[in-house]
């Protein structure tokens, strides 16, 4: 049987040099098995200057969201996993700000409850 959390990790390594290639940012999904063969989502997002542009934009409203403009990529802990600082959800009542799961690369919204968390973790 593979490895899946193993062969996830290589894949992520190998599919570096076509991200920097095709400048992509490429995230790797769950992976479900069967017995004889396993599936996996990949997500590739086109043109990775747009972080640029998200970072300038949290940067910019950071304050009117109570952080600092320096949180972002800011990790923090939640259930148990560990995740980064990548956003805000303006339109959103109680989910308003964006978390990227560090390991998987997935997003999550979060509450505010999130600000003191920012602060106990080292960075």
């Amino acid at each position: 049987m593979i490895d899946l959390k193993e062969f996830r990790k290589d894949l992520a390594e190998n599919l570096k040099s076509l991200e920097e290639k095709y400048n992509l940012e490429i995230k790797i999904g769950n992976i479900s098995y069967g017995a004889a063969n396993f599936n996996m989502k990949l997500e590739a997002l086109v043109g990775t200057e747009d972080t640029d542009a998200a970072k300038n934009y949290f940067e910019a409203s950071a304050y009117s969201f109570g952080v600092a403009p320096s949180d972002y990529g800011r990790l923090f802990d939640s259930n148990g996993r560990t995740f980064k600082l990548i956003g805000f959800l303006p339109k959103g009542r109680k989910y308003v700000f964006l978390g990227e799961e560090v390991y998987s690369k997935r997003q999550y919204k979060f509450t505010r409850e999130i600000i003191p968390k920012l602060y106990n973790k080292e960075v």
